[in-house]
């Protein structure tokens, strides 16, 4: 998981955790190095929040996307954006949620975009 709100990436991780058909391999602020190990720490989903940056930082999702060649992503996303969730899914995102997702609905993203589904807001 990558996420500049250190609560944010605890709580979720914690969440995460939780669940005993889900391993959490890493969790760190977004960062050149973080998005380094990715591809090196064999993880099947990567899970990106967006946090409050403006303008929306497309270049780490891009980064992301060469550095995780295998593993499928998910974007949380501060704000309801059409261009920047075609942005996403042009960088390979496999999976889109809005702020006011619930912890449960990003442990059901994470499992449907481990198995190959495709998951965004309506």
């Amino acid at each position: 998981m990558l996420a500049d709100s250190r609560l944010f990436r605890e709580a979720l991780s914690r969440i995460l955790r939780s669940k005993t058909d889900l391993d959490v391999v890493g969790c760190e602020p977004c960062s050149a190095e973080a998005v380094a190990r990715i591809d090196s720490s064999a993880c099947d989903v990567v899970l990106i929040d967006s946090g409050s940056r403006e303008p929306f930082d497309v270049a780490l999702l891009r980064r992301v996307s060469l550095a995780a060649r295998t593993a499928r992503t998910i974007l949380i996303n501060m704000v309801e954006d059409e261009a920047i969730f075609l942005r996403a899914v042009r960088e390979r995102v496999a999976g889109y949620l809005l702020q006011h997702a619930s912890a449960m609905d990003v442990v059901a993203a994470v499992r449907a975009v481990h198995q190959g589904e495709a998951v965004c807001p309506p």
